[in-house]
Formats: C-alpha cells, sequence, structure tokens
C-alpha cells in the first residue's frame, strides 16, 4: 500500500514537471519593437523641407536676437509662418518673421 502511494506521488510528481516545463517553453517572451525610422517617402513636405532647406545662420541669429534668445517662441513663429506660407521657402519664412517682429506685429 505504501509502495503504491510512493509510485502516485511520484507520478504525479513528474506530470507537473512536465507540465510546467511544457508552459516554460510554450511562452516565448515577445520581441522588443523598435521604432521605426521613416524613410523621405514617409515625411509630410513640411518635414521634407526642413530636411532639405538650410537657412542661413546670419537670418537664425537675427530672429533669435530679436527675441532675445527664447527658442520656443521663435520655433512657434517660424512653425507658423511655414504653415501659412506653404508655397514659400524656408528663408523666406525666417525673413517674413523677422519683418513682423520689426514692425511690432
Amino acid at each position: 500500500m505504501l509502495e503504491m502511494l510512493i509510485w502516485a506521488v511520484a507520478i504525479a510528481f513528474a506530470f507537473t514537471c512536465l507540465i510546467v516545463v511544457f508552459l516554460i517553453v510554450s511562452i516565448k517572451p515577445q520581441p522588443r519593437s523598435r521604432p521605426q525610422r521613416r524613410t523621405m517617402r514617409q515625411l509630410t513636405s513640411y518635414q521634407k523641407r526642413l530636411f532639405t532647406e538650410r537657412v542661413t545662420k546670419q537670418l537664425a541669429a537675427e530672429l533669435l536676437q530679436l527675441l532675445k534668445h527664447d527658442q520656443t517662441t521663435a520655433t512657434n513663429l517660424i512653425n507658423q509662418a511655414i504653415l501659412a506660407n506653404p508655397d514659400k521657402s524656408l528663408n523666406q519664412c525666417f525673413e517674413k518673421v523677422i519683418y513682423e517682429i520689426q514692425r511690432g506685429r
């Protein structure tokens, strides 16, 4: 009788170990997703202009000087000018913002 009980416990333990091993093997970790880089085709026209055009350092320095080196305000004003004038170049947008600041608008 004791021998049968020992065999039953051994079989139950072996069965439990098999189930645990099966669960560990079957559950695979999910691969980490990497942020995808955008190609030039996926960029908006506004973003393409920012990548391809360069602003002269003189215009950027003049704008920052007028705004007392407040880069956040400069960025916001340039973004508004670009959205309002999508057909203009980036340099023209900088010139327009500088002109409007000088005029007090």
